[in-house]
């Protein structure tokens, strides 16, 4: 049985994102694509020749949902390719619109240029100071880092190297809200007391972040721009999470793994339509889970922070 996952992304009043689905699988060459999603707020659904199957899924306003497609005779590259099929490729700029805004980051990039051609004591020390003249919001912070017009001194968070090209150069000293780093307020946590995680959108991506030494403190466990290696921790995430809500929720109020549509198999002489239960039966039997299909999520608390993660340089 080979599967991709997919989550949906509906934007609300929170979030800088727009409407987005994330394709996604962790089998071989693990990979993470962004998307338009069909009909700009629904899931993909495979034509009955495709040999995939979906599990069901009902869409109700703004929020993160999610589902698996999974087929017995494709491969994960064939099975990614029928959900994909049609679909078209988000940018960065699509996910996260930068926007001719004061705050956009076009604006952003001519403000931080024009800072370091002016003189030395007008130039912010730290990210706080630069934050605190309203230029630039931390999500286009983080981005001009990665572009190397930025260095953040010996602070591994941002998951850029430093850069000798850099205009300004910043140092951090305090800790910032995790809330600054994200792209939606919606958090989803697991129950676990040890090890605990929490995955959250940032930077338009969905991020693993666990608990620091701190009870506070949060440290961030995927990085920005490596999405595909990212999948392995954001699967395993998704997995822990649907189980523990599995064990939560009455049976008769979960929206349990039924398939659409039914498909044909190789391994019916007959060529027979698998019925509903042997679908149910063949997706729990490789994830050993039954999906909530819209993930119950949580606001993130404004005294919640980011480790801060140091590194020598």
């Amino acid at each position: 049985m080979n599967c991709v996952v997919a989550v949906l992304y509906l934007a609300g009043m929170d979030s800088w994102m727009t409407n987005h689905l994330v394709i996604m699988h962790s089998q071989i060459s693990p990979f993470y694509g962004v998307y338009r999603p069909p009909g700009s707020d629904e899931f993909p659904l495979p034509a009955s020749q495709s040999q995939v199957i979906r599990s069901d899924v009902k869409v109700s306003g703004p929020g993160t949902y999610n589902a698996i497609y999974c087929s017995s005779t494709l491969e994960v590259s064939k099975v990614k390719e029928v959900v994909t099929q049609g679909l078209t490729p988000f940018s960065n700029d699509d996910i996260i619109p930068n926007g001719d805004s004061a705050f956009g980051l076009n604006a952003c990039r001519r403000k931080i240029s024009t800072l370091s051609r002016g003189p030395r004591s007008s130039q912010p020390r730290t990210i706080e100071q630069l934050i605190d003249l309203r230029m630039c919001p931390l999500p286009h912070i983080i981005t001009l880092v990665h572009e190397g017009k930025i260095s953040v001194d010996r602070y591994q968070n941002f998951d850029a190297p430093p850069s000798d090209q850099s205009l300004l150069t910043l140092k951090i000293e305090k800790e910032l809200p995790l809330n600054m780093f994200l792209s939606s307020n919606q958090i989803f946590r697991t129950n676990k007391k040890q090890n605990e995680k929490i995955l959250a959108w940032s930077q338009g991506y969905l991020h693993v972040f666990k608990r620091a030494s701190l009870w506070t403190r949060w440290e961030k466990i995927t990085k920005y721009g490596d999405e595909n290696q990212n999948v392995l921790e954001i699967s395993k995430f998704l997995h822990e999470f649907n189980l523990e809500k599995r064990r939560e929720i009455p049976t008769k109020e979960m929206n349990e793994l039924t398939l659409m549509p039914s498909v044909e198999t190789d391994h019916s002489k007959n060529k027979n339509v698998i019925d509903k239960y042997e679908n149910t039966k063949m997706l729990d039997d490789m994830n050993g889970i039954s999906l909530r299909t819209k993930l119950p999520s949580e606001m993130v608390s404004n005294d919640l922070y980011l480790y801060h993660k140091m590194t020598r340089w």
